[in-house]
């Protein structure tokens, strides 16, 4: 697939398009709870439901944005692409049900 050098693609989780990008699933799970927002490490990101995620390998020019708190895998992360950007997001569904979930607490 030809992507224009101008646009913002945004990525969600596991797909073919993903993974010619570098953002690939590796063997390993990971029970997501805790979210590190790596411009915001002070904010406490909890959820009471954990996400269960395949934990995903991330291109080298890319720049982590947000991390599972404990074991560091990347969560959110982004290159840019010539006039354009990546951006990858490891599951915006699950994130949505844990920020749903009445005990996800953000604490700064």
């Amino acid at each position: 697939m030809k992507i224009d050098p101008k646009t913002i693609l945004i990525l969600e989780g596991e797909s073919p398009l993903a993974a010619s990008l570098g953002f690939r699933p590796t063997a390993n799970r990971i029970a997501v709870r805790g979210v590190e927002d790596l411009r915001a490490p002070k904010l406490g990101i909890v959820s009471e439901e954990a996400a269960d995620l395949p934990v995903f390998e991330i291109p080298k020019e890319a720049r982590a944005f947000a991390r599972e708190r404990w074991l560091r895998a990347p969560l959110m992360a982004g290159f840019r692409r010539g006039e354009g950007a990546v951006l990858w997001i490891a599951a915006r569904r699950e994130f949505a049900a844990m920020s749903a979930s009445p005990i996800c607490r953000w604490r700064s």
